[in-house]
């Protein structure tokens, strides 16, 4: 008698056992946890068939409510563990708005057992000596939680959450270690965790763990190395040294930790641990308290952020990263807090120098990025330098999302999907790059998914405007104006912009509210005196009212001062009633966005996916 049960499968180099439950890749254990285990087993058992994110939650976390970026950090890790880049697509492939889809051909093999007989073929089975492959296998995933500011002084809280960020970024540069990005760990700031428990959590191998302390110009560090399967020690080290060594600290901690993992360096590698963009300690401490800021996301936070960059600039003129960082603050208060011609030539101009000063910099070259595309409009260097970010840094995320941000005002939407799904797999935590994709989806017509991604931002974390704005903004395209509306005053609850209130007016203009409307063109201009009201805004009420002449001299005005909100409009639906304008397609082809296809329903056609 034979018994047999369909519980093998054969993919390339793989075979997977579903009832012992190990992966091998030609005959090797893969060390992936169970979680990964059952993501990959579900795609294959529905091999060559579209499985919905929400059918993938339901299996792996029945019994819990989890946020879907959580699925999608699932399908990164697995992803590098069948040693595929997310921009490959030889095992899985991301169906936008609806779930991902196993496209290698699998073969489904059968387990037999002979009565009496030999068996006709073996597999691969797992040994203890195969699992000790386990243990003894380069550690490939690690989790550098937010260091704790031991001495409890908040003035001291950016020397912390610096020295984190630096070790993050120094080891995110090796391509074999998978480190978890900021968004990701800093949840667990302020925590007491368990690291075995958390490094189950996050789905990695390892995990860092460290204290700060600073005595007047001395510096404490305390750090250990955690192995998240059987909870030993893989390194651990105490530095006490001067706060001008903190540079020195920081490359030794990365070494180390790098030979603990027993990664195999290049010379190269090594070098790139140990690169110091400044020798500077008071100007490195400067960046330090100027990232800290940056990081808050909020106007107050980005003109201190500013400041202590520029103070960094002064005492150390060549510092690349700080001029980089600089270039960054000065376009994030553009457009919306300052006007573009007084804020973009001094982005401009600290982009420039970074560049000169080290021109594999990725920070460097997404910065002029920006400035090419967002001021000069001028698209060929815009994507010349977008291209060099990404290729002397591919794991960059923000050069990742600039550079799908740029193909998305081009209309080319597959190219921008995929770099901002890679920009995902690598941050899947990250309100901005979740914002992005909901945005996205707007800008090629999809609503309905648009809104739903847009929702799942906002169960991510309730107060983030820009997702308000987002749904405000869906809502409206879509045609249910009582919803954006509601949704407009939300967001101006949270967050009082003029941005914000030009797209409100402009949805009360189009609902038939011309008197509500009219009020908030006389608000803007009003604001106009005495701060920077960005005439683009005002452009939109005018053209929701129907009131052509006035729009199109207000967005005469925002070309003048070379306003980025001009890159958008080849594709952006909140223009649609002037699109068929001649005046219109005139305005495209000075800003040098002319295209085949610019009346309304063209452009309709060209921006939904089929």
């Amino acid at each position: 008698m034979i018994r047999s049960t369909k519980c093998c499968y054969d993919f390339g180099p793989f075979h997977l056992d579903s009832a012992k439950r190990f992966l091998l890749r030609d005959g090797e254990v893969v060390a992936i946890t169970p979680k990964i285990f059952e993501t990959l087993l579900a795609l294959i058992e529905n091999c060559g068939e579209v499985v919905e994110r929400k059918t993938l939650i339901q299996r792996l976390w029945s019994d819990s409510y989890v946020e879907e970026s959580n699925l999608t950090y699932n399908i990164s890790i697995l992803r590098k563990a069948l040693g595929e880049h997310p921009h490959e697509h030889r095992y899985i492939t991301t169906v936008p708005g609806q779930g991902y889809l196993f496209v290698a051909e699998v073969r489904e093999t059968l387990e037999t057992n002979l009565n009496g007989a030999e068996e006709s073929h073996t597999k691969p089975t797992v040994t203890s000596e195969l699992m000790s492959q386990v243990q003894d296998k380069t550690i490939d995933s690690l989790a550098v939680l937010p260091l704790v500011n031991a001495g409890g002084d908040s003035n001291s809280e950016y020397l912390s959450d610096g020295i984190t960020d630096g070790i993050i970024n120094s080891l995110s540069q090796l391509l074999q270690l998978r480190v978890l990005s900021r968004n990701i760990v800093f949840r667990y700031k302020g925590q007491d965790v368990n690291a075995q428990e958390v490094g189950r959590e996050l789905e990695v191998r390892a995990v860092l763990l460290g204290r700060v302390t600073q005595f007047a110009e001395r510096l404490i560090i305390k750090a250990e190395l955690v192995d998240v399967i059987d909870g030993r020690q893989l390194w651990g080290a105490q530095y006490n040294r001067e706060m001008s060594n903190i540079l020195k600290i920081e490359e030794e901690i990365s070494l180390e930790i790098s030979e603990a993992l027993r990664l195999k360096l290049t010379g190269k590698q090594k070098q790139r641990l140990t690169k110091r963009y400044t020798e500077n300690a008071e100007a490195h401490d400067l960046y330090l308290k100027g990232l800290y800021h940056w990081n808050r996301f909020v106007r107050e936070g980005t003109v201190k952020a500013l400041e202590y960059f520029q103070q960094a600039i002064e005492i150390d003129p060549d510092y690349a990263l700080a001029h980089a960082k600089l270039s960054d603050a000065y376009y994030r208060l553009s457009n919306i807090y300052f006007s573009p011609l007084e804020a973009m030539p001094k982005a401009k101009s600290a982009a420039l120098r970074s560049v000169e000063l080290d021109a594999t910099l990725a920070e460097a070259r997404t910065a002029l990025a920006v400035v090419k595309d967002q001021f000069d409009w001028d698209w060929v260097a815009a994507e010349r330098e977008h291209r060099k970010a990404i290729e002397y840094n591919s794991n960059c995320v923000i050069a990742r999302q600039r550079y799908s941000r740029y193909l998305v005002r081009m209309g080319r939407f597959d190219e921008a999907l995929e770099n901002l799904q890679i920009a995902l797999e690598l941050d899947p935590l990250s309100l901005q790059l979740n914002l992005s994709l909901g945005s996205l989806l707007l800008m090629m017509r999809d609503y309905n998914p648009g809104i739903d991604q847009l929702e799942k931002v906002l169960e991510m974390n309730p107060n983030y405007y820009p997702a308000h704005f987002g749904l405000a903004q869906a809502n409206q395209f879509k045609g249910d104006l009582d919803i954006a509306i509601s949704e407009y005053r939300k967001t101006l609850l949270l967050e009082d912009s003029v941005e914000i209130l030009g797209r409100f007016g402009q949805a009360l203009a189009i609902a038939g509210k011309s008197g509500e409307a009219r009020k908030i063109i006389s608000k803007m201009k009003e604001k106009q005196k005495h701060q920077y009201v960005s005439p683009f805004c005002i452009g939109l009420v005018y053209a929701g009212l129907g009131d052509k002449e006035h729009a199109f001299a207000w967005l005469e005005k925002t070309f003048e001062e070379r306003n980025e909100m001009l890159t958008w409009i080849r594709v952006h639906p909140e223009l649609d009633s002037l699109r068929s304008d001649s005046r219109f397609t005139n305005l495209l082809q000075r800003v040098g966005l002319v295209c085949d296809h610019c009346t309304d329903e063209g452009t309709r056609t060209r921006g939904r996916r089929n």
